[in-house]
């Protein structure tokens, strides 16, 4: 039995080889392309062990287990949002990954926000703006990532303009 580790999203091929076999019995048989096949396609939503029983004609069964660890990172970049013209407002939702050490946060692009590489920076864009969070995971070889936007509109509906005419 190999354990293997997957990204939340992605897939994997699990196969059993045997010429001698009478048939594979995958299960359980959730996200996965055939219950009965020796090379299935499997793409579980969550951490899941599939198991396999293959009857030979002898009478032997063997019965085995692989686990599918599905590593879930999160990005959330929160709602999307209006401010006023010249006004802040904090980034960043309570759904984003956060153990400390174990990932990475990038906010992109750059400019006018206080912190690219935090979960929560201030904002404070002069027009309407898309930012972008990433998350990568950083303590197993696959790197997992995640990826959320966040719009800020700027209202300009309350700027008070000096009066630039004198009345006659």
């Amino acid at each position: 039995s190999h354990d293997t580790l997957i990204c939340e999203g992605d897939s994997t091929y699990l196969t059993a080889i045997s010429p001698a076999a009478i048939n594979y019995y995958w299960s359980p048989v959730y996200n996965i392309s055939d219950s009965t096949g020796e090379a299935v396609h499997a793409w579980p939503d969550f951490s899941v062990t599939y198991g396999l029983i293959i009857p030979y004609p002898d009478g032997c069964i063997v019965d085995t287990d692989i686990v599918i660890n599905v590593s879930k990172v999160k990005a959330d970049a929160g709602a999307d949002r209006t401010i006023y013209d010249g006004a802040k407002t904090v980034l960043g939702g309570p759904l984003t990954s956060t153990d400390p050490g174990f990932y990475s946060y990038t906010w992109t692009p750059p400019q006018y926000i206080s912190n690219t590489t935090v979960t929560d920076p201030t904002a404070n864009p002069p027009y309407d703006f898309t930012y972008y969070l990433e998350v990568v995971e950083l303590n197993d070889t696959l790197k997992c990532k995640s990826i959320d936007t966040v719009v800020v509109h700027v209202d300009f509906n309350n700027i008070n303009l000096t009066n630039a005419f004198i009345p006659s």
